[in-house]
C-alpha cells in the first residue's frame, strides 16, 4: 500500500501549536508516529497474508514448511510461524 507520508505535515502543525505549549504538541507527534508505525506494520502484515493466500502459501509456515495449527490461525490471522519457530524467534 501507498500512502503519502503525514509526519511532515504534523511536524509542521506540531511546530506551529507547539510554541509555548511545554513541548506537549511534539510529546503528541511521538505518539502518533509511534502509533503510525504500529498501523504501517499491522499493514504490512495484512499485506503478506493476501500475497499468501494469492500464492497457495497462506496458513504454511515460512521457515519450515509445515501446516500452522488452525488455533494459531484463529488467534492471529497473521501468524506466519509454527509454534516451535515462533518460540526461536521470540514471537
Amino acid at each position: 500500500m501507498d500512502f503519502t507520508d503525514p509526519r511532515p505535515r504534523a511536524a509542521g502543525l506540531a511546530l506551529a501549536v507547539g510554541e509555548g505549549d511545554g513541548g506537549e504538541a511534539v510529546d503528541r507527534l511521538d505518539e502518533y508516529e509511534t502509533l503510525l508505525r504500529a498501523v504501517t506494520q499491522l499493514l504490512d502484515d495484512v499485506d503478506r497474508a493476501l500475497a499468501n493466500l494469492d500464492q497457495g502459501t497462506y496458513g504454511v509456515c515460512e521457515v519450515c514448511g509445515t501446516t500452522l495449527d488452525d488455533g494459531h490461525l484463529g488467534e492471529d490471522p497473521l501468524v506466519t510461524r509454527c509454534a516451535q519457530h515462533r518460540a526461536v524467534r521470540g514471537d
